[in-house]
């Protein structure tokens, strides 16, 4: 199993640990890596289960996608836009901000959508990770907009959140490599995850 570093700190590894105490004698490897490692693995059939919530488009992998959630904006606890109940581009007009580096794909989709509202926020900060995003967040430094699932799903203390008046969906997918059924062991975990993985108010199952 391999797992990008959201989603195995913050979510896989309690599951991991719960399946592997509910199947005694079951042995599994999970490994925490970039996407792109993730895919190359895949492909190299070095491993045989992947999970990330990056968009894949590469011949030679499959995404099972199970969970969608839509963008929100997350700001520290008393920022002025908590007295929104939605926020929209507009709103970020001028408004500290932390980005996502160029390198990902979500920081075209920022750029775009601000271009389109002709709204420019006040950028404060680039980084890599959701994790690294909130901390920030946190601090008091600025608002980001973010994938809630799984890092907001039972909140963080010192931020709220608020829905993102713009369309842009987030989805959790299970990464298998292309034309060979998964072990029986990845389809067991995939349906553990599955079943056990509680509803919260921002995702939902696909």
């Amino acid at each position: 199993l391999v797992v990008s570093p959201t989603l195995a700190h913050h979510f896989i590894i309690s599951h991991t640990a719960s399946f592997l105490k509910k199947n005694p004698g079951t042995q599994l490897q999970l490994d925490i890596q970039a996407t792109d490692v993730i895919v190359s693995g895949i492909l190299d059939l070095r491993y045989d289960l992947g999970l990330t919530t990056e968009k894949i488009q590469r011949s030679g992998v499959h995404l099972m996608t199970w969970r969608r959630c839509q963008v929100v904006c997350a700001m520290p606890t008393g920022h002025a836009l908590s007295e929104k109940s939605i926020v929209t581009p507009e709103d970020l007009q001028d408004v500290e901000f932390i980005a996502f580096l160029r390198r990902l794909g979500t920081r075209a989709n920022t750029e775009q959508l601000f271009a389109r509202a002709g709204a420019h926020p006040k950028q404060v900060a680039e980084t890599a990770t959701n994790m690294a995003a909130l901390e920030l967040v946190r601090e008091g430094l600025g608002v980001t907009l973010t994938n809630p699932f799984p890092l907001l799903a039972s909140g963080i203390d010192g931020i709220e959140v608020r829905p993102f008046d713009v369309a842009i969906y987030y989805y959790t997918s299970f990464v298998l490599p292309s034309g060979r059924p998964p072990t029986n062991l990845a389809r067991q975990f995939m349906r553990f995850v599955k079943l056990t993985t509680p509803q919260d108010k921002y995702s939902e199952p696909v």
